[in-house]
């Protein structure tokens, strides 16, 4: 039976609020209130975990290029895996950073996640932040500007797989970026005044990555640079967010009403599919607790039982134990309508 977006908007809402209401009486109103605090070494620390990520792709394929020459295009499609989980991380800092989560002031949260992370992929905060507010105030409604992400290309096999040959065909950039764009065209109002200074910086910031691979690899530096460097970025990073999407967001038929995920993944899946939005069941319930301790309060949330009765509030929908699985097995589901 199909729903208005009102109706299912007060479905959804309803749903959060009886959520938090439950939580809050188990975990205490002071601890929720503790959660809240930031502490900026996560913040430096992943930061840390991208450069690292970059850099260690530009350094191997210097010293592949330096053995075997153009021969290191061959380890293209790994390194393209590499930068594509640093991209990951990277919109990973970005998710933070719209709830001003990354440094106690607003001004510098922004232009911190801005000039140091988002210019490498491309990405600002502020654009971030209008889409993904829209999401959280309109989730699971034709409004949610990230419903096409988890709602199509799913309900069997085939359509799976055609997701993500779309994604690594890079087609799914290309519709994003016209979902976007058509979605500034319907909220004007949410359109954000980026800087034209930041604009260059993200330029810039291609263009200063493109020249290390060409001083260290030659010409060949340039296809190196597309191949990997680009290619993670638009091709592998938009796969790897369907797939945590699609394990966070998507209904199955017979899950009621649902809001969102958590996940708590192999060390592997974490690093490269989660990227530090594994709690997300937790984190709509309360956006503005940072990640590091959204684990927190799902350790005191599991020890409480509240993901293991299905008649509860919560329920088995509500939390998995692996990315990749859950993803295939949710995606072959048909939709709750």
């Amino acid at each position: 039976m199909a729903h208005t977006p009102t109706a299912e908007l007060d479905r959804c809402n309803a749903r959060q609020d009886a959520l938090r209401s439950d939580v809050s009486r188990i975990v205490g109103a002071g601890s929720l209130l503790a959660l809240r605090q930031l502490n900026v070494r996560h913040t430096f620390v992943d930061a840390a975990v991208i450069y690292a990520l970059i850099a260690g792709t530009l350094v191997t394929t210097w010293v592949l290029h330096a053995h075997f020459g153009p021969w290191c295009l061959l380890a293209a499609p790994l390194l393209a895996c590499v930068t594509g989980v640093a991209f990951n991380w990277i919109n990973a800092q970005l998710h933070e950073a719209s709830h001003h989560l990354l440094l106690p002031s607003k001004r510098w949260n922004d232009r911190y996640c801005n000039w140091a992370l988002g210019a490498l992929a491309l990405q600002d905060v502020q654009t971030y932040r209008a889409t993904h507010g829209m999401h959280h105030s309109q989730l699971h409604t034709q409004n949610d500007p990230d419903l096409p992400v988890y709602t199509t290309y799913v309900g069997s096999s085939r359509h799976v797989a055609r997701g993500l040959l779309r994604d690594l065909s890079m087609l799914t950039l290309l519709e994003r970026v016209r979902h976007v764009a058509a979605f500034f065209e319907r909220y004007p109002r949410l359109r954000p005044k980026v800087p034209l200074a930041l604009r260059c910086g993200q330029v810039g910031g291609q263009v200063l990555l493109l020249a290390a691979f060409v001083s260290t690899c030659g010409a060949w530096g340039a296809v190196y640079y597309l191949s990997i460097y680009a290619y993670g970025l638009l091709g592998v990073f938009p796969a790897l967010i369907r797939i945590r999407t699609v394990v966070e967001h998507y209904r199955p038929a017979g899950d009621g009403e649902f809001v969102s995920r958590s996940t708590v993944p192999p060390l592997l899946q974490r690093w490269m599919v989660g990227a530090r939005m594994d709690y997300h069941f937790e984190h709509h319930l309360f956006p503005n607790v940072p990640y590091y301790n959204l684990k927190v309060l799902n350790r005191a949330l599991t020890e409480a039982g509240l993901f293991e009765t299905p008649a509860a509030l919560t329920g088995p929908a509500f939390l998995t134990t692996d990315y990749v699985q859950s993803y295939g097995r949710l995606a072959r589901e048909p939709e709750a309508c």
